[in-house]
């Protein structure tokens, strides 16, 4: 071992971790990656007290005029010739940009524009330290002073930008990545990573379609640009425009076939679409490659509104062994239960649920539904009121006791409740929910064709809603049946 010897330590735990990863199940497969974080955030810790190390050195550079700097004189210089350099290799810098060196006989011949001025280079590379441990904070401050420094310094003016927008300044960010392009030479690779991440700035401000132009124009100067195809499709699909982000998508995992999250919104896509065999099979993909909750309860959801039952019980059974203490899961099994009759499981799933997530409403809505299918009226009553004097402009309160009034054949009182609910709906979620409900309602009434005109407009006021899917389908036929004349 060498004298390094927690570094090695850390190196040799990584190897072990490594190994173990080949044979490694889905749960153990979960503790490694703790373990993985864990040797990260000890790495860090290393480069943090190497960053203070750095500036300490600094100071005593500067104090006593020892010329430290001078000694890596040659090797500053190229490293910085190669970084603003036309098509320079920045891989160093662990940029998402191509390596495209030159050839010799042209690297001989093309000229250097700027070469950045040594102190700016020195602030610039702390910068970068702080920045890859995250600490924008700390970053903001060193790369404002190399652009004070050197206002032709482009990188410095992208990174700038870059911490701006992972703090959530946008505005800030904006005007930092605008002006990196305004300073930027012809074939500066940077000028990729900046229109990029102005595209992410509009995208978070929810400017779109600006949001798209600059993607676009990423794709234009180098359409193998990581992540690109990505944040495009995600612009696409949070204007509700699911056609253009599936095949956009879809371009984006020719490039990287095992990146999840293509797969995810791709899943999500064509469950928006209606296409739920091929929802299905990327999520799949998505859940195999990432073991994420978030893509499990989809897929677990997808196999709902197709009526497989045991298949979203696999899928939620699969997940509470890896989140044993995740509410949703046991929310979605009593869900599963009630679907099958078995009405004294539900009721123990959801209580589960409850107890791990006290505050989530929906829960005690759900454990009154069940009870309501279990003819246990007094039951559910308790729960609906109970919603009520926790939020009395609570919606589902109401919806429950619309349920419950139409149980008992009193129609007029039910539409009365759910009309009630439409003056507390404050959010296009819960209207959404609301013109679900009344759908069933419709539906119980046998009123197919209101019934059919609600789940519609609840899917388009909440596309998410995809349970709406299901009867909207069925309606079609029925409605679609009622029309066809009589021969």
């Amino acid at each position: 071992m060498s004298s390094y010897k927690y570094f090695d330590e850390l190196f040799e735990k990584l190897v072990e971790l490594h190994e173990q990863l080949d044979t490694a199940s889905m749960k153990e497969k979960n503790i490694i990656i703790d373990e993985l974080r864990n040797v990260q955030t000890q790495g860090d810790d290393i480069y943090k007290q190497w960053l203070i190390l750095q500036e300490y050195i600094d100071i005593l550079d500067q104090e006593y005029n020892l010329s430290m700097k001078q000694e890596k004189a040659a090797e500053t210089e190229y490293k910085t010739n190669k970084e603003v350099a036309p098509n320079g290799d920045t891989s160093n810098l662990k940029i998402d940009t191509k390596e495209n060196e030159l050839p010799d006989n042209e690297q001989k011949t093309k000229q250097i524009f700027w070469v950045a001025d040594e102190e700016a280079v020195t602030t610039f590379r702390k910068g970068i330290g702080y920045f890859e441990l995250l600490m924008f904070e700390n970053s903001i401050e060193y790369f404002k002073e190399t652009v004070n420094n050197d206002p032709n310094f482009m990188m410095a003016r992208v990174y700038l930008g870059l911490c701006y927008l992972s703090l959530g300044k946008f505005n800030e960010a904006e005007e930092e990545l605008k002006k990196s392009l305004l300073f930027a030479e012809e074939g500066n690779p940077y000028i990729t990573l900046a229109n990029h991440a102005l595209g992410c700035v509009y995208a978070q401000l929810k400017k779109y379609e600006l949001a798209q132009q600059y993607f676009q124009e990423v794709i234009h100067i180098d359409e193998n640009f990581k992540n690109i195809y990505f944040n495009l499709g995600a612009s696409y699909y949070n204007q509700q425009n699911y056609a253009k982000a599936k095949s956009i998508f879809l371009k984006g995992i020719k490039l990287n076939p095992k990146d999840w999250e293509l797969y995810f919104l791709l899943g999500k896509c064509n469950m928006f679409l209606m296409d739920f065999n091929q929802a299905i099979k990327n999520l799949k993909i998505a859940f195999q490659l990432s073991n994420r909750i978030e893509v499990g309860l989809t897929l677990g959801k997808a196999y709902e509104i197709t009526n497989q039952t045991s298949m979203a019980s696999g899928v939620y059974e699969n997940l509470l062994e890896l989140f044993p203490k995740e509410a949703e899961l046991y929310h979605r099994m009593g869900w599963i239960h009630l679907y099958n009759n078995e009405h004294n499981k539900a009721v123990i799933a959801i209580k589960r649920a409850i107890v791990l997530d006290r505050k989530n409403e929906s829960y005690l809505f759900s454990l009154g539904w069940v009870y309501l299918h279990a003819n246990k009226k007094t039951q559910a009553n308790i729960c609906f009121k109970q919603i009520e004097k926790c939020n009395i402009k609570n919606i589902y309160s109401k919806i429950g006791f619309a349920k419950l009034a139409n149980e008992s054949d009193s129609y007029n009182n039910a539409k009365e409740y759910l009309l009630k609910a439409i003056k507390d709906t404050y959010t296009k979620h819960e209207l959404g929910v609301l013109a679900y409900h009344l759908g069933y309602y419709w539906l119980q009434r046998k009123n197919y064709n209101k019934s059919l005109n609600s789940f519609k407009a609840s899917l388009r006021i909440a596309p998410y809603l995809t349970e709406s899917n299901f009867y909207i389908q069925v309606l079609d036929k029925i409605t679609n049946k009622e029309k066809q004349p009589i021969t």
